[in-house]
């Protein structure tokens, strides 16, 4: 066998998409979020239900190498990665690094200044991954750090 999802699981692009998009989103934003895609909560435990159990079947039936439906995921989610928009600007984002580096308590130090631990942590994801592919704004970055 392929490794290869049978044609009645979900999109799996799509659903690595969603995912992405839903770290850190709660209460009715949370809601509204799978609204626009046509779910609730509990259709969308559903799908997450049968995305992992496809993901289960393929790594299971696959006797060599990563499989095509979790190379596909995986591919899904970095690209899905790749398109979010952090919460926080540069400049917010290098704000909250300086007080996340005083130390101290980080989700106290960075309500002082207005900002959530979920908005630095899901910043940080996006800018990590820009930082290290553009020099120009690393230096930036860098700079507003000092």
């Amino acid at each position: 066998m392929s490794g290869e999802a049978p044609s009645d699981d979900p999109d799996i692009e799509a659903y690595a998409a969603l995912q992405m998009r839903l770290i850190g989103v709660e209460g009715e934003a949370r809601a509204a979020l799978l609204a626009a895609h046509g779910l609730t909560e509990e259709s969308f435990d559903a799908l997450d239900e049968r995305a992992q159990d496809a993901l289960s079947r393929a790594l299971d039936a696959s006797e060599a190498g990563v499989p095509p439906l979790v190379a596909r995921y995986d591919a899904a989610l970095k690209k899905a990665h790749e398109g979010l928009e952090p919460p926080l600007s540069l400049d917010r984002f290098a704000e909250a690094t300086l007080v996340m580096r005083a130390g101290g308590d980080p989700t106290k130090a960075l309500a002082r200044i207005g900002i959530t631990f979920t908005d630095y942590f899901r910043s940080s994801q996006v800018w990590a991954s820009r930082l290290s592919k553009d020099d120009e704004l690393a230096q930036r970055f860098a700079a507003l750090v000092r």
